[in-house]
């Protein structure tokens, strides 16, 4: 949660689900393991008119009469379905389930992004699936000297850090988003070069939102990008899409070049 939260807030917010029952103190929907609906924890006293975090002051209400508190609760961000926004949306949307392999929930295609209020000057950035209803927080892990990306499952906004720089976090994402893609994820998928057989030692170049790879050893370029959720590869110039071919297939292939040189076979 943001600055000025309590490092225990997640489970005093589930405390006081279980304490009103899972029930809205408005309007009675339910939410949690009792209902449909999405719930918050409402500070009857205002943070900023001193409110404290205390159970005391705390209340449940569902997202529609939470909104109803606060003006500003819930909007959010529009999306143009049309034009030049529409389609930066929709690669960036491709671009994230790309990277994630879909929704981790339901493995469909078919995550994509909005911006949450959260407090009058917040917001939160909800990756949500549309096939599902799962929502997740992106969120920045450390290991050492690296920095990666993961995806973790939340029951609303509330439980997603909010930011006021919104551009500047994105721009962070994508940097490592690039570096995972070049370091470690092309590795993972590719395993093996298609044409070739040797382990992957891939370079990325990057055009907008669509990845291209090509191999060290014998200079193939190599395009990847999500069809009908399953993983595709074309090869040949950045231009041209070549012919299509499952990644069974490409595998396929490249074990039979593999043994024909006498090199290791690749791994599934």
């Amino acid at each position: 949660m943001g600055a000025g939260y309590p490092s225990d807030w997640n489970q005093r917010r589930k405390k006081i689900y279980q304490r009103d029952n899972y029930t809205c103190q408005d309007c009675g929907e339910k939410g949690g393991s009792r209902g449909d609906s999405e719930l918050h924890a409402h500070h009857i006293v205002p943070k900023s008119k001193g409110g404290s975090h205390k159970l005391k002051n705390l209340t449940t209400l569902c997202k529609d009469c939470h909104g109803k508190r606060h003006s500003w609760m819930g909007a959010t961000t529009h999306r143009p379905q049309k034009g030049f926004w529409s389609r930066m949306y929709k690669s960036a949307d491709e671009e994230l389930n790309e990277f994630y392999g879909g929704c981790p929930n339901c493995t469909e295609a078919n995550l994509t992004v909005r911006w949450e209020q959260i407090t009058a000057r917040e917001e939160a950035k909800v990756l949500q699936c549309s096939s599902c209803g799962a929502m997740y927080d992106e969120r920045i892990t450390q290991d050492g000297a690296r920095q990666y990306l993961e995806l973790v499952r939340v029951e609303n906004a509330e439980q997603i850090e909010p930011t006021t720089a919104g551009t500047i976090q994105e721009i962070k994402r994508y940097r490592i988003r690039g570096r995972m893609h070049s370091r470690a994820q092309a590795t993972d998928i590719f395993g093996s070069c298609p044409t070739c057989g040797k382990s992957a030692a891939v370079t990325l170049n990057s055009i907008l939102f669509i990845k291209f790879f090509k191999c060290n050893s014998c200079g193939t370029k190599l395009r990847k990008r999500i069809l009908r959720s399953e993983w595709i590869m074309t090869s040949g110039n950045e231009s041209d899409v070549g012919s299509v071919l499952p990644l069974f297939e490409w595998k396929r292939q490249a074990r039979e070049q593999s043994k024909s040189r006498d090199v290791p076979e690749i791994k599934n």
